[in-house]
């Protein structure tokens, strides 16, 4: 049963900005159910993905990629992976609206096709990457290439800055945040350590296109209070950043954190949902029901 987030006695929409689907070959758990009948994934993803999500109120989710997929063919592995995106999506819109996609830079001009099929044919909002697991630079050329793709076809870069990797450095960020300055980046993790976000702080005073996902963040809901006073509100975009089954957790205590910080009941609500609607320039789909 989903969980109920109020604030003033009005429930709150959630949309969750980070989730992560994808089958680790070699490592994944087997999914045998306790009668020893193998679940079928999707069905087994789907149903521990929204329990996790109920648990924590959260009523929506875009869904994208994990990058440690194996690419044996090239862009044929990567248009399966997006094209199962596609398919989680579209089996239960109301709580996965939106989709977005894999793409590997040093697959070249393939890759370029496959952001364009990805937009014109899947339908997905965005295109995730992940630099330190996709053995390129954030700012590489091949990097720069996929992004002039992804602004041509009008979807949202989602890029990890994770915390302590050169391969993703906020310096980095920052360079394609000033080439790109009409475009915004919703910049995944960039606020999870101390170094990298007293960094970013820095950065946003000298770009005006970047937003931060609230996954991997620790220090409750002071560090939401302080994050919101230094760089708005408005630059937040609620995260989990729950994986695949196993599941990562139960329940998002990064929910609870950010209900509990001191920031206003409609920040709290643009936060929650409001500014990621905005970045994708789409309307909020509000309190809908659930379907089962």
């Amino acid at each position: 049963m989903l969980l109920a987030i109020t604030a003033g006695g009005v429930a709150m929409e959630i949309l969750d900005g980070h989730h992560h689907m994808s089958v680790i070959e070699g490592f994944a758990h087997s999914g045998y159910t306790a009668k020893g009948k193998r679940d079928n994934p999707d069905e087994l993803e789907h149903r521990t993905r929204v329990a996790a999500m109920e648990a924590s109120g959260i009523q929506r989710a875009i869904i994208g990629p994990a990058y440690q997929y194996l690419l044996p063919n090239g862009v044929a592995d990567t248009a399966k992976i997006n094209d199962r995106l596609a398919a989680f999506r579209d089996r239960d819109r109301s709580r996965f609206p939106f989709a977005i996609a894999a793409c590997e830079p040093r697959q070249g001009d393939a890759a370029l096709e496959e952001i364009s099929r990805c937009k014109r044919t899947l339908g997905m909002a965005g295109v995730m990457f992940h630099s330190r697991l996709q053995g390129c630079y954030v700012d590489s050329p091949w990097m720069r290439n996929c992004l002039r793709a992804i602004v041509d076809e009008g979807m949202i870069p989602f890029v990890h800055s994770h915390h302590g990797d050169q391969l993703e450095a906020p310096w980095r960020v920052e360079r394609l945040a000033k080439e790109f300055p009409n475009t915004t980046f919703i910049i995944l993790d960039g606020l999870a350590g101390y170094e990298e976000t007293e960094l970013f702080y820095d950065v946003v005073e000298r770009t005006g296109n970047l937003a931060f996902d609230t996954g991997m963040w620790s220090g409750g809901a002071r560090k939401v209070s302080e994050v919101a006073k230094r760089i708005g509100h408005e630059r937040l975009i609620f995260s989990s950043n729950l994986y695949s089954y196993p599941m990562g957790y139960k329940r998002s205590l990064m929910v609870e954190e950010l209900t509990g910080s001191d920031l206003t009941d409609a920040q709290k609500r643009d936060v929650l949902a409001l500014n990621l609607y905005r970045v994708l320039g789409q309307r909020p789909l509000g309190e809908r029901r659930i379907r089962g």
